[in-house]
């Protein structure tokens, strides 16, 4: 190629950089005007991949980066010593009957347990299909584990609908439209107490519902029209009168009756500025955990955002890939238990903890196991 072609092969590459900035002046226009966190995220991303060529951006000076150098020193794995058994939780007796299923996953504690003896090993082999339930409403992967409470069965449906079924007969007996996909990962019933009914609670989309059991119809009291902002795809879980809901990184406690915010937990500092992305992972799709006895919520969360790659992971990430317990009725971390610190495989904490009561060195103790999936 002469000096001739190579000077108009630049002045075209030229053209086509100016043009390209122009349509991306007048796309990120747009965007701000129509969605401002998308935005955001955007100029968020650009600044980080501009720095690993290079060029500084302001708003990566507000955060602390990844040390390489640093975190090629560190061990590759930790040896923890075990609790002696004088350290350990003494059991408390418990009261639980476990024959109804009213949170996904069994009840508060994530036990997955029932005591009912009807069906066994002996029979389960002749079981046959006693009804079957069509929500006639679309097609869809639902992985919400259903509930069920004074004979009535409570579950999303395809078509992202929440559905009260007859569990004798299968017939459905009400259904809600709530904006969003319900109950993604789970949802929980509660039995009300001396002034409010039973209810349902769930998220969808960016919020919290509450609905009548009965009728389906939107918990008068709670929010506005039965719902409050805050979202998330796990069941919620209860402590008295606080209903505990993970909204992704950030788990709040909200009053049971009226939805009014009683407290919050951050997996992750808030974002330093405008242009840093809000979900910096460690966001706990897994599921919680309800110690009923002594008030203390358990936390699941997942790897710091993005996956695969540490460059972008700002601070020590030091809830992420965590089992965290609070107090219910504050938000107050009691502790934490790091599995993976700086996580770069995504490898997540994918299941609620689960709560149990084993015997070793000959006494009762109540633990937390944690669950693969």
């Amino acid at each position: 190629m002469n000096d001739s072609a190579r000077q108009k092969l630049g002045l075209r590459l030229a053209g086509l950089l100016v043009l390209n900035l122009v349509m991306l002046t007048a796309a990120y226009a747009v965007i701000e005007q129509v969605n401002p966190a998308i935005m955001r995220k955007i100029g968020h991303r650009l600044a980080r991949y501009a720095s690993i060529m290079g060029v500084r951006a302001k708003v990566v000076e507000s955060t602390t980066i990844e040390d390489a150098i640093q975190r090629a020193s560190l061990p590759e794995h930790e040896n923890l010593p075990a609790a002696a058994t004088s350290e350990l939780t003494p059991a408390l007796p418990r009261d639980e009957k476990y024959v109804e299923w009213t949170r996904s996953h069994g009840d508060a504690s994530s036990s997955r347990y029932s005591s009912l003896t009807q069906i066994n090993r002996d029979n389960v082999g002749n079981l046959q299909v006693a009804w079957t339930y069509h929500s006639q409403d679309g097609k869809a992967n639902i992985q919400c584990n259903p509930v069920i409470a004074e004979g009535i069965m409570y579950a999303p449906t395809a078509g992202n609908y929440m559905v009260a079924v007859n569990a004798e007969t299968g017939r459905e007996i009400w259904r809600f439209k709530p904006s969003g996909q319900p109950a993604a990962r789970g949802l929980i019933y509660w039995p009300g107490n001396s002034v409010l009914g039973p209810r349902v609670y769930f998220t969808s989309g960016d919020f919290l519902f509450a609905l009548d059991a009965k009728t389906g119809s939107p918990a008068a009291g709670f929010g506005r029209s039965g719902k409050i902002p805050s979202g998330g795809v796990v069941a919620p879980a209860i402590y008295q009168n606080v209903i505990v809901v993970a909204n992704w990184n950030l788990v709040l406690g909200y009053d049971i009756a009226t939805g009014k915010q009683l407290w919050e937990f951050a997996v992750f500092q808030k974002a330093p500025s405008f242009w840093d992305d809000p979900d910096r992972g460690g966001n706990v799709w897994g599921g919680i955990a309800m110690d009923t006895q002594r008030g203390v919520a358990f936390i699941s969360t997942g790897s710091p955002h993005p996956n695969f790659i540490g460059f972008d992971h700002v601070g020590q990430n030091e809830y992420a890939n965590s089992v965290i317990a609070l107090d219910a009725k504050s938000g107050r971390k009691l502790w934490s238990f790091q599995e993976i610190r700086h996580d770069i495989w995504d490898l997540d904490i994918p299941a609620s903890p689960n709560l149990v009561t084993v015997t070793h060195d000959g006494k009762r103790i109540d633990a937390y196991i944690r669950q693969d999936g």
